[in-house]
């Protein structure tokens, strides 16, 4: 009696499960595909949002930060990478002319750049050499000079090696009205310059471990350092947040319609 039952239920309604079933299967194939676009963006934003900031989180400062505070030592011993830098506004001189031109001079450690890629024009290869500098194209313009020459910065000649194209975290440094210079840590201490009397923007790189990403913990303890010693911290280890709680509402939303349904 019972399956005769069941029998007759399911010769009525046997086309309202097929239409429940293909519609479920097509509705998970929907949130699948949403699922799949949401991560492989958060993923994307992640990874530009590294490249083109210049590391995992940055601290900016208008004074020297001191990589001995304890956050940042911490961080070392668990095997992230530190790097430094610094910019500052110069004017350069010719050698061989009477040509000036006013510049902002970026200074990088040699593990410039931890992310991405610096780009030469002629296809020349970006490295570290001692009293080497890479400039704009407006540079070589305002001085009339050309790669190969030799310039003049508080006096000391500099060469410069190759013509600046792209570089990775050129956004993060904001619009300059000056062509820019790249000149290397090692190279700064031949200069006989007082920094601390001019608007000089310091700035620290961590770039995770990628064996073992930032802790939750090591990311608070930061914050709270930023905080104390009047730092701007940018973190860029979860990408524009705002686009990515975005993305993660609408394959919420499309989860909770589909058990909906």
């Amino acid at each position: 009696m019972i399956i005769r039952f069941f029998i007759l239920i399911f010769k009525r309604s046997y086309k309202i499960l097929l239409l429940s079933f293909f519609s479920l299967l097509v509705g998970g194939f929907l949130f699948g595909v949403v699922l799949s676009f949401t991560k492989s963006t958060k993923d994307y934003l992640v990874r530009e949002g590294k490249v083109l900031s210049g590391g995992d989180i940055i601290l900016r400062s208008p004074y020297p930060i001191d990589i001995n505070q304890q956050p940042l030592q911490q961080l070392i011993q668990n095997g992230h990478t530190l790097s430094s830098g610094k910019s500052f506004q110069a004017v350069f001189s010719s050698s061989n002319s009477s040509s000036t031109a006013p510049a902002s001079v970026r200074v990088v450690s040699n593990l410039f750049p931890l992310y991405g890629t610096m780009l030469l024009k002629d296809g020349k290869e970006f490295k570290q050499e001692l009293g080497g500098i890479y400039v704009e194209q407006a540079f070589l313009e305002k001085i009339s000079g050309k790669v190969g020459d030799t310039v003049l910065l508080a006096g000391t000649p500099f060469t410069i090696l190759g013509v600046i194209e792209k570089e990775p975290d050129a956004i993060s440094f904001g619009i300059s009205f000056t062509p820019k210079v790249i000149l290397f840590e090692d190279s700064l201490t031949q200069l006989n310059l007082d920094l601390s009397q001019s608007r000089t923007q310091y700035k620290l790189y961590i770039k995770q471990n990628e064996n073992g990403p930032l802790a939750k913990a090591d990311i608070q303890n930061l914050k709270q350092f930023a905080e104390d010693q009047k730092l701007r911290l940018d973190d860029a280890t979860d990408g524009p947040n705002n686009l990515i709680r975005g993305l993660s509402s609408v394959s919420n939303f499309i989860g909770i319609v589909l058990s909906i349904a």
